[in-house]
């Protein structure tokens, strides 16, 4: 057996467990610049030591697709990205004119509305009103609060 190192058991599979101040332990705290806290035993400091030793090779597996990519395969990824991106503005583009159709669309039956009620049932019409502003009001600050936070 090692002078410098202990059998966890009497088994001669185990692993060697250093003993403090052996060449293993002073060179652990070198690796951590010797700020290692001396309550620590030297078995958890081998155990901690293993652990991000192991760590450091863990990560996500490399894409096997990404070995193979040329060129031609960064092009066809950028054509595809500028498609998405004109689609994108196209759909925007669409939604902006639906939009500017119906707010003419609401303003001109409103507008009809007003000039039919009027003469008519001028205290309906108020009432009307009220409540249309009402929920214009909260749909433009609904609205608002939407385009601020995303």
């Amino acid at each position: 057996m090692n002078p410098q190192t202990d059998s966890t058991d009497g088994d001669s599979g185990s692993t060697p467990v250093p003993k403090p101040g052996s060449v293993r332990d002073s060179a652990l705290d070198d690796t951590t610049g010797g700020d290692s806290p001396e309550g620590i035993p030297p078995e958890v400091r081998e155990m901690v030591s293993s652990f991000l030793a192991i760590q450091q090779h863990i990560g996500p597996a490399p894409n096997p697709l990404l070995a193979h990519a040329d060129e031609s395969h960064l092009h066809k990824i950028l054509d595809g990205e500028r498609r998405d991106k004109d689609q994108a503005y196209e759909f925007r583009r669409s939604n902006r004119r639906y939009y500017l159709i119906l707010f003419w669309s609401v303003v001109i039956v409103l507008g009809a509305a007003v000039f039919w009620l009027l003469p008519r049932y001028p205290e309906f019409l108020d009432t009307i009103l009220k409540i249309l502003l009402g929920f214009a009001g909260g749909f433009g600050a609904g609205y608002g609060l939407k385009s601020r936070t995303g």
